[in-house]
């Protein structure tokens, strides 16, 4: 779509470049390098991280609201922004929100639902701080981006009557295929304690959730049944922001060193250890019991690894069971575990799932085509 003039949009995160802790890095940074050289539309990124400091005190937490005044009202100001994105709920989201309402009433204001605090209340146990700004955010804002139907109808059964009155646009997450850097000494390594046995990943952020505790459960059954597996589980942190994050992480400890012989356990990667990961794996297992539109599925799509995951909205609604994925029922480990032991017996279909996903995450879920819609989106508004 050819558009009339120029449209200026500025993203206001906290995940840019090099800054990524999970999937808004990915999108915000996919958007950005397939719309920076297009004629018609300017980007700009204000990045929330260069501001803010945790555990500030009054007067610190005074002059970072008022640098960041500053900032904002002379970007908009000097570049003449038709539209303000916000990628997701972090510290300064509220505050900037009603910097924009005082003083920039005409500028439109977009937020991106990519988690859904209110909604996950009785899953990961979010602040109520953070509840509190969401209803505000949902509350003042022009427009609600979601990823998907599943998404809107979280969406709607925590906000319902607000979400009925606000316009609402649906665009899916992308991803693209290019050169990637792999570490091949850390590769050699982590093949060398798997002994050439089938290797298991689950790459996860280690929170309530997140259903790990769930894929745990299934090794004794997989491993009495068949002994040559290794599950290689990554995303361990130290620091966990959810609710009793640290008592959940030593849940998962002390399950994995119940089968430590047949688990290697790897902490928060980072991108090329990723990427190095995606060479050696046999089998991807996606356990959470909610997401939205996660990257724990599209990457695997895209680096050809057979998926099984849990039944969840988000999964079943981009995948279509037993074409391109397994499933199981989010709290089954017997059921994981039989989905496992029939991927690993069963080579042909391991490949038909691999060429399925691929296909629809190269057709339908590329950068170029994901970037037009938001270019279509921002030309509506």
């Amino acid at each position: 779509m050819q558009l009339n003039k120029k449209i200026k949009v500025l993203y206001i995160t906290g995940e840019f470049e090099n800054n990524i802790s999970g999937g808004i890095g990915r999108v915000v940074n996919g958007i950005f390098n397939n719309m920076k050289n297009k004629q018609n539309i300017k980007i700009g990124i204000l990045l929330f991280k260069k501001f803010y400091i945790d555990n500030i005190d009054n007067i610190k937490k005074r002059f970072f609201l008022k640098k960041f005044k500053n900032i904002l009202k002379e970007l908009l100001n000097n570049d003449q922004y038709n539209i303000v994105h916000f990628t997701h709920n972090c510290s300064g989201t509220e505050y900037a929100i009603k910097l924009i309402r005082v003083f920039f009433p005409r500028i439109k204001i977009i937020y991106s639902c990519h988690s859904i605090s209110k909604y996950e209340n009785n899953i990961r146990l979010p602040d109520n701080n953070l509840i509190n700004s969401e209803e505000y955010i949902i509350n003042n804002i022009d427009y609600i981006h979601v990823l998907n139907k599943a998404s809107l109808s979280f969406l709607k059964q925590a906000y319902g009557k607000i979400i009925n009155s606000k316009s609402v646009i649906i665009i899916p997450n992308g991803i693209e295929e290019n050169q990637k850097k792999i570490d091949i000494k850390w590769g050699k390594k982590l093949i060398k304690k798997c002994d050439k046995k089938i290797k298991i990943l689950c790459l996860s952020r280690w929170s309530n959730g997140k259903g790990l505790e769930v894929l745990l459960d299934s090794i004794p059954y997989v491993i009495k049944q068949y002994n040559e597996v290794k599950f290689i589980i990554a995303g361990r942190k130290k620091f966990n922001w959810d609710y009793n994050g640290k008592e959940y992480i030593k849940v998962i400890d002390k399950k994995i060193n119940k089968f430590k012989d047949h688990i290697i356990k790897l902490g928060w990667l980072n991108d090329i250890q990723v990427n190095t990961i995606f060479t050696l794996g046999d089998l991807w297992i996606m356990p959470s019991f909610l997401e939205y539109f996660p990257y724990s599925i599209l990457e695997p799509m895209l680096n050809r690894i057979p998926i099984i995951s849990s039944r969840i909205e988000c999964v079943i609604e981009l995948l279509e069971e037993n074409k391109e994925c397994l499933c199981y029922a989010p709290q089954d480990p017997i059921e994981l575990g039989n989905k496992i032991l029939k991927l690993i017996q069963d080579i042909n279909l391991r490949n038909k799932l691999v060429a399925n996903a691929y296909l629809k995450v190269k057709k339908e879920l590329n950068w170029e085509k994901i970037s037009q819609m938001y270019i279509d989106m921002y030309n509506k508004i």
